[in-house]
């Protein structure tokens, strides 16, 4: 079954996250990336870099056709007959007690000439970013404003505009940037937390 995206203004993809697209993929704003490359480079469908508190699946595809192709360098996730209405996938878990707080993205893709036009970068069903695709490697990246998540998240790459059933796209070097940090607690729980803490001192002066 076929999402339907929730689409909001655009989002600025001017501003390109290079740090996040290189090999290995781990600098400080990077929440979760990807390169699809095991230490002897051959195709991983597992993160390179995960933050902590934050899971990350392995990707999937909707209609079945996942494979690995030549990536940037590498191998790159793909999907061969990729038609409109297929989309890549994975799930991003995140710890109890701890928020996640996504504010840009980036990532390398290339289809074949009867692959999809265009991408859509999707977040638990909010479509955050869209752009064209191109028949060599193409770095796509840029900020958003930041966005807050408390449970698991859905992440996906939508394509459109395939002129067959036996168009690729494939990805490579995906990364999303932001932070993890703890759920505040809020003020009436303090308050609440308040009176007992003073009792407790006054027992122990005893």
């Amino acid at each position: 079954m076929h999402h339907a995206l929730r689409r909001g203004p655009a989002a600025p993809i001017a501003l390109a996250l290079a740090a996040a697209l290189t090999p290995r993929i781990s600098p400080a704003a990077t929440v979760v990336g990807f390169d699809f490359d095991d230490a002897a480079l051959q195709f991983e469908n597992a993160p390179a870099f995960v933050a902590p508190d934050l899971g990350a699946s392995a990707w999937t595809d909707l209609d079945g056709t996942l494979t690995n192709l030549g990536g940037n360098p590498g191998k790159a996730l793909g999907a061969k007959s990729f038609n409109d209405g297929n989309t890549l996938q994975f799930t991003l878990t995140i710890a109890p007690g701890q928020a996640l707080y996504l504010d840009g993205f980036g990532f390398d893709a290339q289809v074949s000439a009867s692959g999809p036009k265009l991408w859509t970068l999707a977040i638990a069903g909010d479509a955050i970013a869209s752009g064209t695709t191109a028949t060599s490697f193409q770095s796509n990246g840029g900020n958003f404003a930041e966005r807050r998540y408390t449970g698991p998240i859905e992440v996906a790459l939508h394509g459109e505009g395939a002129t067959s059933t036996s168009g690729t796209f494939r990805v490579d070097n995906f990364a999303l940037s932001g932070r993890v940090a703890a759920v505040p607690v809020p003020a009436a729980a303090w308050l609440a937390l308040v009176p007992g803490a003073s009792l407790l001192r006054r027992r122990r002066s005893r």
